[in-house]
């Protein structure tokens, strides 16, 4: 059989059986790295290249490279990842032949292995000598690409050499036992060699399990240790800053005015260091007050220092009008702070409920973590307010205190370096830390993250996080009304000078003894239950795949119908605005360009709500079924509607957009316009983002291309450009030009990959020149269908000179002008409460207006005379639309509802109906459609006349 072709059946069922052996073995690994105590996969490997010879080596590199690249498996280093993942499967696969061959030439094969010698030469050639290859292919790879260190090379090597020894030595004779050796050698050996043998490995392995947690005990009791200690320090560090801040409420307190230059004299011995970004006075300002505090109270030597609030942009602007303010007066130190000074703090809702909390309680508060203001640090910030109240008054109470606060003294502090000044004295570990607020969302609870691996230092965030495999320990602390966490995580590196070898060497020796032991005695009953196990975790594991794959499904379905209600329900307002404004009874005054502009607004809004129904059919995109609509379309009106479309954006940055037509083109053609459009927005966007002064062209012209008539796009920019190897890579998905670009100017990196795919899916591609520092241009050629029969060609002068002279076609839709008739509007979105009562009231439709199902319920009952239609939206608070209307139906409510809903997925309307409505109308909703829905539910009332 060795060195014949073997079937495919076998090859697979060698990949399979290697990943699933691997997987059971896991269990025994010793962190913080992958290889195992025993690595049973090992002597399955051996025996199928003895058995199967040298073609069995593909079916084991497959089973081999998906156990060790999904291990290994980096998603942010796919390259490196997918490397070490083939170097592993390469050093196992070449360990087996060489195996393999060993006990072809020590001992021959076939062979009974019924002699002593015989034995022991199959054991050594299989175990100890060939091992040593796979575990330097393994750890080398693994140590090349980081994935462990040099202090753990040894460990990690000597780990994986016993693993895959002891694996071989077990498990290499019962492959052999069940595919190779005589039955009637083997049969009589069943029970005297199976059931000692498989109680000596149990009991073998039950002892490394506990050892294994005893050490993994040891370990987390000391990381516990230092991690208590290491919250001491810090909490001691914390209350010298409130001590800090107390002692300048004590300064307001024993002083009636306090001066700007008294203020900085008291504060300056702790503005420098320790984690302190400033110390502030932030008096109380009454609305009244708020001019002879801006002329009188400003704390520069300027006319005047105008109350702040900080802009949507991010940019501090005048202060809208409010009862009460409290703007930063004194700050020390004042060099690099001045524009914060006037910043209301109140004007931020994290900034003042820390506030509010400070001045009911009279104790000393921090604030959530923060963005500072005046800085361009990302990391985060904390605040510590302390309420001052007015000298000769009481504050015992809540009222007392609210009403005699007249400012806070506060203490601005950056985590990060408070932190790091607390453990300056802390002894280098290889450990990080990250402390946290727990009363936060997860993706803005971390105060401070730091490495301890050569002293306190500032790590990166993202490279911070626990792995199950590596202990770690938490420890809360309270500040200021506050809950913190301090997380300490071990770093592979700890383990390493964490190990106990005398333990870890005891039970590799027991491990050998007991292979030893039953090296003679193996019968086909361990393969046999070898069989089991493997049949068990493969069921095991298609019992996970077949939950994950309903789990997904689920999980799909949900996203896609939440993502349809967010998208819709703003665009339900955007369009219906719209076509309200263009169908109002004074349209007639709009000047032309208003006209223009507001079908703008709704062509492209249509054109959004379009690319939204192609994103949420995910079915098709996945399924490759996206369709291709070619319609007749007029390229100038595509090229228009496009420029209008980002001129806005070229605005912003002070950019010249320009639009050329080079040659002629057709006065109207086939081709699918709303993909065009998607490509050419989403180019043009790009050179808008990537220029940072010049301009941004658009230059458009037909062209001859093997005797084919196509349209060609360039866009081309003033930008930052790329060199040919970054140009190479930026159509693969998830890739901009390099990591800083990501950075910078954001984005997916999915825009060139959707654009080219489109492009080609009809029938033309997308190419780039680009050079860094000149710019780049990107070049698409669509062939055109229809093209021969076009009966004109225009120039770009003729199209303008025709839309000039053009009518202004009416815009709006005929409606219904009358309805009547009362209606109950169930929905709970301000801007959709103002668009449907506008357009209802329009039609002379008495509105009743409810923000919840509960509220709706009742009043429907309630009502007398009843309501002429139920409008219902189905996602709304309280009660929501479709348990509601159940509950009507429930009480024998027998009038019209209609559902009005941002739910437009596959299904959803059944949904509705079932629920007991009798219509269903989809947001955005058309003006037209709407009003005729409503009239078909509506018997108009007769209008009478004297």
């Amino acid at each position: 059989m060795s060195g014949g072709n073997i079937s495919l059946k076998v090859t697979i069922a060698l990949g399979v059986s290697y990943y699933a052996v691997a997987q059971v073995s896991r269990i025994l690994a010793i962190p913080p790295d992958l290889p195992s105590a025993i690595w049973p996969a090992a002597g399955l490997a051996l025996a199928a290249m003895l058995i199967w010879g040298n073609r069995s080596a593909l079916g084991l590199f497959l089973g081999a490279w998906a156990t060790n690249g999904l291990a290994t498996f980096n998603p942010d280093a796919i390259f490196v990842s997918t490397l070490v993942g083939l170097g592993m499967a390469s050093g196992s696969t070449l360990q087996a032949w060489f195996g393999a061959t060993l006990v072809r030439r020590g001992i021959g094969y076939p062979n009974a292995l019924a002699c002593e010698g015989d034995i022991a030469r199959f054991f050594l050639a299989c175990g100890p000598v060939s091992c040593v290859v796979g575990a330097s292919f393994g750890v080398t790879s693994l140590w090349l690409a980081g994935y462990t260190t040099s202090e753990n090379y040894l460990f990690s090597w000597f780990t994986w050499w016993v693993g895959d020894s002891i694996g071989a030595i077990i498990f290499a004779p019962l492959m052999l036992i069940l595919f190779a050796a005589s039955p009637t050698i083997w049969s009589r050996r069943r029970l005297t060699v199976g059931v000692p043998l498989g109680v000596c490995l149990l009991g073998v392995v039950i002892a490394f399990l506990a050892a294994k947690r005893w050490e993994s005990d040891r370990q987390n009791l000391a990381l516990a240790r230092q991690g208590a200690a290491i919250t001491a320090k810090i909490d001691r560090a914390l209350q010298e800053k409130v001590s800090m801040l107390q002692s300048v409420t004590g300064l307001y307190r024993a002083s009636n005015i306090v001066t700007k230059e008294g203020f900085a004299a008291f504060v300056s011995q702790w503005t420098t260091g320790d984690g302190v970004v400033a110390l502030e006075w932030v008096p109380r300002v009454y609305s009244d007050e708020r001019q002879a505090w801006e002329y009188d109270g400003s704390p520069l030597d300027i006319a005047t220092t105008p109350i702040l609030e900080k802009a949507e942009g991010g940019t501090l602007v005048y202060a809208s009008n409010r009862e009460e303010y409290f703007p930063i007066q004194f700050i020390e130190p004042l060099e690099g702070n001045e524009p914060v000074l006037g910043y209301d703090l109140a004007s931020n809702d994290d900034r003042r409920a820390a506030m509010e909390l400070a001045r009911d309680t009279a104790q000393p508060t921090a604030s959530e973590p923060v963005r500072l203001v005046n800085s361009n640090d990302s990391r985060p910030g904390v605040l510590l307010f302390a309420p001052i109240y007015r000298n000769g008054t009481d504050h015992d109470t809540v009222e007392q205190r609210r009403a005699n606060l007249i400012g806070f003294a506060l203490g601005v502090f950056r985590m990060n370096d408070l932190v790091c000044a607390a453990l300056s004295d802390e002894p280098a570990t290889p450990v990080q830390l990250q402390m946290v607020d727990a009363s936060v969302a997860d993706d803005e609870r971390k105060l401070a993250v730091l490495d301890l691996t050569d002293g306190p230092t500032d790590v990166d965030a993202k490279h911070v996080g626990r792995r199950d495999d590596l202990p770690h320990t938490g420890t809360e602390l309270r500040f200021a009304g506050r809950t913190w966490r301090v997380e300490v995580i071990a770093k592979p590196e700890y383990l390493a000078l964490q190990h106990v070898w005398s333990i870890w060497m005891v039970l590799v020796g027991g491990m050998i003894s007991a292979t030893l032991f039953a090296a003679l005695l193996l019968t086909i009953t361990g393969k046999t239950d070898a069989t089991e196990q493997l049949v068990e975790q493969r069921t095991r594991e298609l019992e996970l795949a077949m939950r994950r794959a309903e789990a997904a499904t689920q999980a799909k379905s949900e996203f896609l119908a939440s993502m349809s209600h967010e998208l819709r329900t703003p665009l339900t307002a955007i369009l219906g605005f719209a076509e309200a404004v263009q169908g109002s009874d004074d349209r007639e005054r709009f000047s032309a360009e208003t006209v223009d502009s507001l079908r703008t607004i709704a062509r492209n809004g249509e054109h959004l709500l379009t690319l939204i129904n192609d994103i949420l059919d995910l079915s098709k995109i996945e399924a490759g079924k996206l369709k291709m609509e070619p319609c007749e379309m007029s390229p100038f009106e595509l090229i228009d509607d496009v420029m209008r479309l980002m001129t806005v954006r070229a605005d912003v940055k002070d950019l010249e957009l320009r639009q050329v037509i080079a040659t002629s083109l057709p006065e109207s053609l086939l081709l699918d316009p709303v993909r065009v459009r998607q490509i050419l927005v989403n180019l043009l966007g790009n050179g808008i983002k990537f220029t940072n002064s010049g301009f941004v062209e658009l230059r458009v012209s037909c062209v001859d291309i093997g005797g084919a008539t196509s349209l060609q796009f360039e866009v081309s920019d003033s930008g930052i450009g790329m060199t040919s190897e970054q140009a190479g890579h930026i159509f693969h998905p998830f890739t901009q030009a390099d990591g800083s670009t990501t950075r910078k100017f954001g984005g997916t990196g999915l825009g060139l990959t959707i654009s080219r795919r489109l492009a080609r899916m009809l029938g033309g591609d997308i190419s780039v020149t680009s050079a860094p520092g000149v710019g780049s241009c990107f070049t698409v050629r669509i062939p055109t269908q229809g093209i021969t029969q076009v009966t004109r060609w225009l120039t770009n002068e003729e199209y303008v000179s025709r839309k000039q002279v053009a009518q202004v076609v009416p815009i709006g839709e005929k409606t219904p002008a009358y309805i009547g008739g009362r209606v109950l509007l169930a929905e709970d979105g301000p801007d959709n409460q103002r668009l449907i009562s506008f357009l209802l009231r329009k039609a002379d439709v008495t509105v009743t207006l409810v923000e919840n199902g509960r509220d709706a319920v009742d009043l429907a009952i309630a009502a007398n005379p009843p309501f002429d239609l139920v409008l219902m939206d189905m996602q709304m608070p309280v009660l929501d639309g479709y348990d509601a209307v159940q509950e009507l139906r429930s009480r024998d409510y027998t009038g019209p509802i209609v559902a009005l809903t941002a739910n437009a997925m596959s299904g959803d309307r059944d949904k509705c109906l079932a629920a007991g409505c009798d219509g269903y109308a989809a947001k955005p909703i058309a003006r037209a459609a709407f009003l005729s829905l409503v009239a078909s539910y509506i018997t108009p009332t007769p209008v009478e006349t004297l």
